[in-house]
């Protein structure tokens, strides 16, 4: 826009951009007229008439005035944009694809391509995901007094699913349970970790909850559970740890190389060829045990009416029972040991051993605290001597609390290991000659077949009676068996 102040020889023109956030202004004056005067109050009219009302800088019209730029645009008005606001938002603290493997190094620099560490793994109070509450925008204004809006900002909302709660505050969500974090459309927590095969696809299993395997485990891979596992086939060679109870629908063939423990129970329908079966509860096996080494604190049992136990070595802290011990077939001979666990009959011989360690300082201290004793019924003891004095005391009082603990638990341990050799070895049908049956310090080996026998340790010795089904092991062979802790 031109403008022709009146009874002035020069052209004020006001240029507003675009976006209407600056305007500039220029004065130019026709050349024969020479260097014509103009003030701040002459472009006044041309500014007033485009419209520009905000953000005018004065001194920058003076000085345009003051040194006569003709010909140059000047900004001499500037508005501001509008700061935009920020949207509400939400950062997770794990990997919503679960499919990044997670390859860690050991100290040698080798990576494990089965440690895939797909899991995510949380515990109780762990934070899932913060929320960020939306930020409102700033409004801006341009040089023509028009408000310039920022853009609507959106809050979001968490994704909540199974087991996770939300904090008073809104901002966090928190795991209610331990288990294993997963995204399918909520932020959920399970105990139970659920996979079809595992392989190299999967990596072995480390997971803080329960593991159900509804297809295969591959030679060579391993399963760690803070709770159960559950197969639904048989297994080879493979490692299965669970601090709670194993189940396998199928059964075991270890090629001699498998490794299974359980903090609970462990059942299969058969198990052969397996080196190391331990469980801290029972081991309960449909059909036989073959070539197989197992241990457990509560009763090892076959179920099955044509089952067996043949060449391998049962260890049980309760009971052993199997309608048939041998077969013909067999490549060696089966050893049954009702047994005092070896892991309490160390803890017992540690602890002796530190008695006698605290023994011999308790006496050291009465004999120092004695003869503090004896200077005192002649002369008042120093400060020094008293401060000692009262330190001896102290320490023959620790001493004197630490034996009490360690005697209770080492009569709490005899008490325990007195009880294993209460327990029995049933057998219903038959006994193979060669077979090895170990109570305590008493073995006895048979060189002719039995029939139908119970075996106790009765009066330090091994003794037989006739056969006769308990409530226990009607109980198991029901699967009516009544859980026991065991240890």
């Amino acid at each position: 826009m031109r403008f022709r102040p009146k009874d002035k020889t020069v052209h004020i023109e006001v240029i507003i951009s675009a976006d209407n956030l600056s305007a500039d202004v220029r004065v130019t004056a026709a050349p024969e007229e020479g260097s014509p005067d103009f003030t701040v109050s002459d472009m006044m009219p041309a500014i007033n008439a485009a419209g520009v009302i905000h953000g005018i800088d004065d001194d920058k019209l003076k000085e345009l005035a003051d040194n006569k730029l003709f010909g140059e645009a000047i900004t001499f008005a500037t508005g501001h944009a509008p700061v935009e606001g920020r949207d509400g938002a939400i950062t997770y603290n794990f990997d919503l694809e679960q499919k990044k493997p997670n390859l860690k190094e050991d100290e040698h620099g080798r990576v494990n391509l089965k440690e895939l560490n797909l899991i995510q793994n949380v515990m109780a109070g762990d934070v899932l995901a913060s929320l960020t509450a939306p930020q409102n925008g700033i409004s801006g204004m341009n040089v023509k007094g028009e408000e310039l809006l920022p853009a609507e900002t959106h809050p979001v909302a968490f994704a909540k699913g199974k087991n996770v709660s939300i904090s008073a505050d809104g901002t966090q969500l928190t795991a209610d349970i331990d288990g294993h974090v997963y995204w399918d459309g909520n932020v959920n927590v399970s105990d139970v970790y659920e996979v079809e095969t595992v392989d190299a696809a999967t990596g072995n299993i480390r997971f803080n909850g329960s593991v159900a395997v509804s297809g295969e485990i591959n030679d060579g891979f391993e399963i760690h559970a803070a709770k159960d596992v559950t197969i639904a086939t048989s297994v080879g060679r493979v490692t299965i740890v669970a601090a709670g109870n194993i189940t396998i629908d199928g059964g075991i063939l270890g090629q001699e190389k498998a490794i299974i423990r359980a903090g609970g129970d462990i059942r299969a329908n058969f198990v052969q060829d397996i080196d190391e079966l331990e469980a801290k509860g029972s081991i309960i096996i449909g059909e036989y045990i073959l070539n197989s080494h197992l241990t457990a604190i509560g009763p090892i049992m076959v179920k099955s009416q044509t089952g067996f136990i043949a060449s391998s070595t049962i260890s049980s802290e309760s009971w052993i029972f199997a309608y048939d011990v041998g077969i013909e077939r067999a490549v060696g001979p089966t050893t049954m040991i009702i047994a005092q666990n070896p892991e309490l009959v160390k803890e017992r011989q540690d602890l002796v051993s530190e008695v006698f360690e605290k023994i011999k300082d308790f006496l050291k201290l009465k004999l120092s605290i004695t003869k503090l004793r004896e200077i005192r019924k002649n002369a008042e003891l120093t400060d020094q001597q008293k401060e000692l004095y009262n330190k001896l005391l102290a320490a023959i009082a620790t001493v004197r609390h630490t034996l009490d603990e360690k005697d209770e638990r080492i009569s709490s341990i005899n008490t325990h290991l007195s009880s294993a050799l209460g327990g029995k070895i049933y057998i219903e049908n038959s006994i193979l000659e060669g077979t090895k049956l170990i109570f305590g310090e008493r073995e006895l080996e048979f060189r002719t077949s039995k029939t139908a026998k119970i075996f106790a340790y009765e009066r330090g010795e091994i003794a037989e009676n006739e056969f006769v089904a308990t409530s226990d092991i009607t109980a198991y062979r029901e699967g009516r068996e009544v859980k026991k802790k065991h240890g």
